[in-house]
């Protein structure tokens, strides 16, 4: 003859017991009911479900590690009896404490050197921060590289954070093995022993698309370069000996202008200096006021300040942007290339170049190169000291840089601005809204109702454009390979998407115990054996009985860091609830 039992440590008498087994991190509760003893009962130990063939065990369950939870004393139409809640293993699991930042990004994007960690790298640490083993992660998806910042966090709610963020779940299996499973992915529900089942058809409410939205594109471009310099701010007054108004320097302003266009370039132009000195630019007007501030100027900024040119008469085409440029405000540059090399093995970005004719001064009136391309860099690059002043867009010389103006073969040094392209990577701002033009990944459902977005800041695409002998784009390529970036796209994208699958949840009930385990699919599976017979009620796609909190709202919950007595409390508050409505009733 066939029937259930439950078995906690110290207890003489079950008279019936009830464990609904949940996804998540945190406990599952069992409900025991119980006849008054005098033995102690053990404060933990192995909680078991039996389904018993003439005494012979069948099939059996077991939770080791179990813990008493609370208590209570009632008396029913059997007399008085105890009821107690007992709590998973995963009880354990608010303690415990992690720290770190991994998958750091600096201002150029690049993860900073020893903090890249694999997703699964990152869960083994969360695991063995709580000194699990034998744990099962290969279902966590491998190829992010989410950024994470644990300030002494709780290494599970960490975890669970983790999974959120890559569409997945944390299961504690049946043989007591911690598990990562992709959401709505698992096992169907046994055929055979069905007392009862029901069915439904559940229709989700579904946005109008899914778009992945990444970190802004990171657009590789050879901008070309003007020679500016610090304007002054301007006054005029009055000469007494002529009777004429004559401008003069009032202060410094802080505005770049071209060389040509500044108030104090020399009548006989700039070639007429004597480097660094700049004398030709007068320190004093026709009476006799300081002009020095001029000069200093001069000195600063003169052929060692060269600035991005983009207006409406030099516009910007920007790659697979279909945009062209005329506000240089709209781009902003960095000190670092979307094109990588290999260091240590490891694929980094290349450091922004400056290249361009210039004059080297090598004993030589020649300048650096005698005609400038994109394709063909070498003596044309300039290898001695500048910084890049992204503020202001503009490159930023420790020496005077200018070139060799006189054609042919020179026999003698007239100076001119260089001819300098700045090889780096650039995000683009658009022309209405001024955000930063980023990848988008969009999956249309075709209705009106507003897509979801999901924000993934983690993910850099880069473009870097063919050129030809002109300048003129003939193609682009793309880091990483647009395939692969795509595709993890696609992934994110195929995550979200199970939420709004139709699905059909089913709860069946067998009869005896039965062991079916929790999967990405299957999320509540509950045990009952008591005077009535011994029943398994399992659900997938759902979870049904009302007090049990769903996955959505448990992650709330924990994500407000509740400690697993405060989920038991709230659990118990609804079930009495429930049993005061069912006796009203």
């Amino acid at each position: 003859m066939f029937a259930g039992a439950a078995y906690f440590p110290g207890i003489n008498q079950v008279v019936d017991a009830s464990f609904t087994f949940t996804q998540g991190i945190s406990p599952s509760v069992c409900t025991l009911t119980i006849a008054p003893q005098a033995n102690v009962i053990s404060e933990g130990g192995t909680l078991q479900f039996a389904w018993l063939d003439n005494g012979n065990p069948v099939v059996q369950l077991q939770w080791p590690y179990c813990k008493i939870d609370s208590g209570s004393l009632e008396r029913n139409e059997r007399g008085e009896v105890w009821r107690l809640q007992i709590l998973d293993r995963r009880w354990m699991w608010g303690w415990g404490a992690i720290y770190g930042r991994w998958n750091w990004r600096g201002d150029d994007g690049q993860i900073k050197d020893g903090t890249e960690k694999t997703p699964q790298e990152l869960a083994k640490l969360c695991l063995d921060a709580i000194k699990e083993s034998g744990y099962d992660i290969g279902a966590l998806p491998n190829q992010a590289r989410p950024e994470v910042e644990w300030d002494w966090e709780a290494p599970m709610e960490a975890l669970a954070n983790l999974c959120d963020l890559l569409g997945c779940r944390i299961v504690l299996g049946l043989d007591n093995t911690v598990r990562i499973v992709r959401t709505g992915v698992g096992a169907d529900l046994p055929s055979d022993g069905i007392l009862t089942g029901s069915a439904s058809i559940d229709t989700p409410e579904r946005p109008g698309g899914i778009a992945c939205v990444t970190a802004p594109i990171r657009y590789q471009l050879d901008l070309e370069l003007e020679a500016v310099g610090l304007e002054t701010d301007l006054a005029s007054y009055k000469n007494n000996s002529t009777n004429q108004n004559v401008t003069v320097a009032k202060e410094y302003r802080g505005t770049y202008r071209p060389i040509d266009d500044l108030s104090y370039k020399p009548s006989g132009g700039w070639d007429a200096l004597d480097l660094p000195y700049f004398s030709a630019v007068r320190t004093e007007d026709l009476d006799g006021n300081d002009r020095n501030i001029e000069r200093e100027l001069a000195q600063r900024t003169v052929f060692r300040c060269y600035r991005v040119k983009c207006d409406s008469s030099n516009p910007l085409d920007i790659p697979t942007a279909d945009t062209t440029i005329t506000d240089r405000d709209l781009i902003q540059v960095s000190d670092i290339q979307a094109e990588t090399k290999t260091v240590n093995g490891k694929e980094v970005q290349k450091d922004a170049i400056v290249y361009g004719i210039w004059f080297p001064n090598k004993n030589t009136l020649t300048n650096s190169v005698a005609s400038l391309g994109p394709n063909l860099i070498g003596d044309a690059e300039y290898k001695r000291n500048w910084h890049l002043d992204a503020k202001h867009h503009m490159v930023v010389f420790a020496d005077p840089v200018f070139r060799n103006t006189e054609s042919g073969t020179p026999t003698k040094l007239t100076l001119g601005s260089a001819t300098l392209r700045l090889r780096c990577a650039c995000q683009i701002l658009d022309k209405e809204t001024y955000a930063p033009l980023r990848w988008v990944e969009m999956r249309d459902y075709g209705t009106d109702v507003p897509y979801r977005l999901l924000r993934h800041d983690e993910m850099i695409f880069g473009i870097i454009p063919y050129y030809t002998t002109s300048y003129s784009v003939s193609g682009w390529w793309s880091y990483p390979d647009k395939g692969d970036f795509e595709a993890e796209c696609d992934y994110y994208i195929d995550a979200a998407e199970q939420e709004y699958q139709l699905s059909y949840p089913q709860t069946v009930t067998y009869a005896g115990i039965r062991a079916i385990a929790l999967d990405g699919a299957i999320a509540q599976v509950t045990w009952n054996v008591g005077p009535q017979g011994a029943t398994t009620v399992a659900s997938r796609n759902t979870e049904e009985l009302s007090y049990t909190i769903p996955y959505r709202e448990r992650r709330a919950i924990e994500a407000q860091r509740r400690t697993p007595k405060e989920l038991v409390v709230m659990r118990a508050q609804q079930k009495r609830a429930e049993r005061q409505a069912r006796t009203r009733s």
